[in-house]
């Protein structure tokens, strides 16, 4: 009821206004409202919500309005009746049109602050602001958006006068803004948010300040004709403004005002702060929030301009608020950066990308594209770069390759969004793409044609020498003619022999002659060697002395004698070197072992049996290697290795299955090994121990999927262990603290020397004191000794009169073991643990419900399903028991703090937009609003995600405070 009651106090606290001219003379009771004291209860319930309707209240506060008495609705409405009426349209646009034509003639005065124009301005802001919903519409429709747009648009111009106004008028707009009409109608005003942004490049302060805070506060909202969105056109107006700021790029001007030092350092600040809000805002909202390719896009503008060289000297002198939104730019970036690098590095380096180095970009991308074919296109794109100059009549025409490149990286890699500056053609990048994968299919079409032709005519080739020898093979051998006294010496003299010649002959057809002349003879064959028809040399060209004995063999590399022509060689004398050298001497140094084979043989022998062992390597060679060490160090077949990970059992270690985790095989290097595996007869021995390895486990059913889960089930028990004696010791130490009496008495005693040291000052009569001023009892040096402080005072008063006290440390014993103790680190681990246990049951669901098809068998010894059902029954039983302890030891140690953050926390949900339903919720007050972006409170949660994630060196734990009773 506390909360209802203080909504309905503010309700009525917003009708009692003093009117600044109005002398206290309230204004005629409006005609169209009866006294609530004679309405019905349904007039009454009719006027209450008409009420409202007016004050454009959210649903949930207007429920909780509606829900009370009839005498608080009766006295909410007698005070609506009673408010002072705003002055009407006419008037309003009246002086907007009168100040538009003094502008365009140049024939307005100088502004004083007690000038008649500053107060009809004034008149106009407080209007807008303090009126109705009807109100502003009628405003808005009555062109008064437009005269406001125009007077913004002229008053650009450098004189004090024209910033006197245009911060008028950017006050007038931000009043608008603050119902749901005026954001849709100025969301869908081009020309007012160009105007906006062009107010940036004048030179009062409180006219930048305004213009950034509305502009960051528009990206919250949402346009009224599509769900394109605040932030899409907030960056079109900052994009369209680089024109009339005469800058090169749309945050040229935010960078250059960051840097610049204003006035006063208070000043200066909340620029910086207002500044910083913006340039978060667009990197957490629009297409930025979806998108960490778009966020990288236009933060890579911003470093282009040297906000990193900026923001750190900016960083010294930065206040709270302005620290914490440059610390969210950093390690937003730092989260961007890390997730473009694994998801775009398929190749299991984890080594970091250095973005704002040339040569390590440079060198990551070639290591990327390293086994991939559009390697020769990048170094193709390098050497074109190269050939172009870089003097400054060619800096238009790196800019160009600028812009061109973002445009097709942000239409290839974010489905056709485009953040493309004026001045440079949209490309369709559907038909470029049809048009280069049609080139493309017709190249790949090209060369399996070739490949195909020869193939054709390799086969015709060998088909034909098959041929040739088959018809040798079956021709009767040729006896060649017999000499005359080889046919003396025949057995043609003896009659038995011719008598069987003639019975034989006689059985036998007649030969008929050949059609065709007989093939003839093969060639003889090739000397050895292979050297063809090239005669064999019997002796060497040079005159070497022959060795008495075999000696070692010199590995070098043997230059051709017809290359020595015309070279420094062939005028060497090396042949008279040998009746200088010592001979012998040199055959006992370098003789060759007893048993060693000749040179030739073994070289020739090696080289066959190296040639036998080749093995195809598909991976990258630096991962294959790291891949081979890690199988030697396992030590496992991967036959065996598979039944493990079938088996989901404990026969791989631990670390094992970390380093396994970095070798995954890509998507393309399964398909790459599939493609050598079946040219080779699905045989994986043809592979390397790597490719081999990584060919039989990409073969597993979910293979990354069930290596991550078997890594979360081995390692979960582990890290169970480890975080529960660090709960169990802070829940001691806060028996220990709570039930110490010698810590009472010591604390104290030094509540009472302290009030004693501080009698009749400001920080006299203390109750209590934060813990950490233990800290400064040392800092209070003695008047008499200057090595002696109030410690070593308060030590000889323990020793002397409280000797019990003087033991504290025996009862503070797990204080020392607490004190390693770190909230925020056990809390992410509990939370870490969670998602362990929910990706383990994510992935038994998916296996669970995905149909098997009909002719796809059952992988043999498969036991995931019920190794995994086993797990997460285990372990959520466990993580609750652990969770439950953790949170009774925050509830003992850290429920104070609690309930303060979420007091915060619930203030802040009722007076800004909340994060999760920003888009949605655009019932908020947007004063609110941009009160929340310059305080950083709108971006809480995702700071403190980040801080969680990346530590912070130098931050100061929050101080506790403790009572003494």
């Amino acid at each position: 009821m506390s909360v209802l009651n203080d909504w309905v106090d503010r309700v009525l606290a917003c009708f009692y206004r003093e009117d600044d001219k109005g002398g206290g003379k309230g204004p005629p009771e409006p005609p169209d409202l009866l006294d609530p004291a004679t309405l019905s209860d349904a007039d009454l319930e009719e006027q209450f919500h008409s009420m409202l309707a007016q004050l454009e209240l959210s649903d949930e506060k207007a429920r909780e309005l509606a829900g009370q008495s009839t005498e608080k609705k009766r006295a909410m409405l007698r005070s609506h009746a009673t408010q002072l009426s705003p002055s009407s349209v006419s008037t309003l646009t009246a002086i907007l049109s009168a100040l538009l034509t003094r502008v365009e003639t140049r024939s307005l005065p100088p502004l004083l602050e007690d000038s008649p124009l500053v107060t009809q301005l004034q008149d106009v802001v407080t209007a807008l602001r303090t009126s109705e919903q009807s109100f502003l519409e009628e405003f808005i429709a009555a062109a008064g958006l437009s005269l406001l747009t125009s007077l913004l648009s002229l008053s650009t111009v450098q004189t004090p006068s024209s910033a006197r106004i245009a911060f008028f008028i950017l006050a007038s707009i931000r009043a608008l803004l603050n119902s749901n009409h005026g954001r849709k109608e100025v969301l869908s005003s081009a020309n007012c948010l160009l105007s906006i942004a062009s107010s940036i490049q004048i030179v009062d302060i409180r006219v930048k300040i305004a213009a950034i805070e509305i502009l960051s506060g528009l990206c919250f909202a949402t346009a009224a004709d599509d769900d394109e969105g605040g932030p899409t056109r907030v960056l079109e107006a900052l994009t369209e403004a680089t024109k009339p700021l005469g800058e090169r790029t749309r945050f040229q001007r935010l960078v250059d005002d960051l840097h610049r030092e204003f006035h006063s350092e208070r000043e200066t600040d909340r620029l910086r702060t207002s500044i910083m809000s913006l340039l978060n805002a667009l990197l957490r909202t629009g297409q930025a929030e979806e998108s960490t390719e778009f966020r990288l896009h236009l933060r890579y503008e911003l470093l282009a301009l040297g906000i990193n060289e900026v923001l750190e000297n900016c960083r010294g002198e930065a206040s709270p608020r302005l620290a914490d939104h440059i610390e969210l730019f950093e390690m937003m970036r730092k989260e961007d950066e890390m997730s473009l690098s694994k998801k775009r590095d398929d190749s299991g380096a984890s080594s970091p990308v250095d973005f704002e180095s040339p040569g390590g970009m440079a060198e990551a991308l070639a290591a990327r594209l390293s086994n991939s074919v559009a390697l020769n296109h990048f170094i193709s794109l390098l050497q074109h770069l190269f050939m172009v100059p870089s003097d400054e009549t060619h800096i238009p025409l790196w800019r160009l390759f600028d812009l061109v490149l973002q445009h097709i990286c942000l239409q290839s890699t974010l489905t056709g969004i485009s953040d493309v500056q004026k001045g440079l053609p949209t490309i369709d990048m559907a038909d470029v793409m049809c048009r280069l994968r049609s080139h493309g299919e017709y190249e790949r079409v090209e060369k399996e044609l070739e490949l195909t032709r020869h193939q054709l005519k390799e086969e015709k080739r060998r088909r034909e020498e098959v041929e040739g020898a088959g018809t040798i093979a079956s021709l009767p051998s040729v006896s060649p003619p017999a000499s005359p006294s080889s046919m003396s010496s025949s057995g043609f003299s003896s009659g038995a022999s011719n008598a069987d010649t003639a019975s034989i002959s006689s059985t036998l057809p007649p030969v008929c002659p050949p059609a065709l002349a007989p093939p003839p003879p093969p060639p003889p064959p090739p000397p050895l060697g292979g050297l063809g028809h090239q005669p064999i040399k019997k002796k060497n060209d040079k005159n070497v002395p022959k060795p008495r004995t075999a000696l070692k063999t010199l590995n070098w590399r043997k230059i051709p004698a017809d290359r020595v022509k015309g070279t420094a060689w062939e005028s060497m004398e090396d042949e008279k070197m040998y009746k200088t050298l010592d001979l012998v001497s040199l055959e006992t140094q370098f003789a060759a072992p007893s048993g060693q084979k000749d040179d030739d043989t073994v070289s020739i022998a090696g080289t066959i049996s190296r040639g036998r062992r080749e093995k195809i390597a598909v991976v990258d060679s630096r991962k294959a290697q790291n891949c081979t060490i890690m199988l030697n160090r396992l030590r496992m077949s991967n036959r065996d290795i598979r039944r493990s990970l079938l088996a989901m059992d404990d026969r791989i270690p631990k670390d094992m299955i970390e380093q396994m985790l970095k070798f995954v095989p890509s998507e393309r290097e399964k398909r790459q090994l599939k493609e050598v595996v079946s040219r080779f007869g699905n045989a994986s021995s043809c592979l390397t121990t790597a490719d081999a390895f990584l060919y039989e486990i990409s073969e597993i059913p979910r293979y990354e999927q069930r290596l991550k889960c078997l890594h979360i089930i081995r390692s979960f028990k582990e890290r169970l262990d480890l975080l529960e004696p660090s709960i169990q010791v802070v829940s001691r130490c806060c028996v220990s603290v709570s039930s110490s009496r010698r810590l009472c008495q010591f604390l104290s005693l030094v509540l009472a020397v302290g009030n004693y040291l501080n009698y009749g000052k400001r920080s006299g009569d203390a109750s209590a004191f934060e813990i950490s001023s233990l800290l400064s009892l040392s800092d209070l040096k003695s008047t008499l000794r200057a090595d002696r402080s109030l410690l070593h005072h308060l030590c000889q008063i323990l020793d002397s009169s409280f000797p019990e006290v003087a033991k504290l440390r025996l009862e503070l014993g797990p204080l020392q073991e607490a004190a390693r103790f770190n909230k925020t680190e056990v809390l992410a681990e509990l939370r870490s643990l969670e998602r362990a246990v929910s990706t383990v049951r994510a992935a038994m669901e998916e296996i669970a419900s995905t149909p098997s098809a009909a002719d796809t068998p059952p992988v043999e010894g498969d036991q995931f399903t019920a190794v995994a059902r086993a797990f997460v029954e285990s372990a959520h039983e466990e993580f609750t028991t652990l969770e439950r302890a953790f949170f009774k030891m925050q509830a003992e140690m850290w429920q104070e703090h609690e309930q303060e953050v979420q007091v915060k926390r619930q203030t802040i949900a009722r007076s800004f937009f909340a994060r999760k339903n920003r888009k949605r919720d655009k019932e908020r007050d947007f004063d609110q609003l941009i009160s929340a972006l310059q305080s950083g409170e709108i971006f809480s949660d995702e700071l403190s995600r980040l801080r969680t994630s990346f530590r912070v060196p130098g931050r100061a734990p929050a101080s506790s405070t403790v009572g003494v009773r």
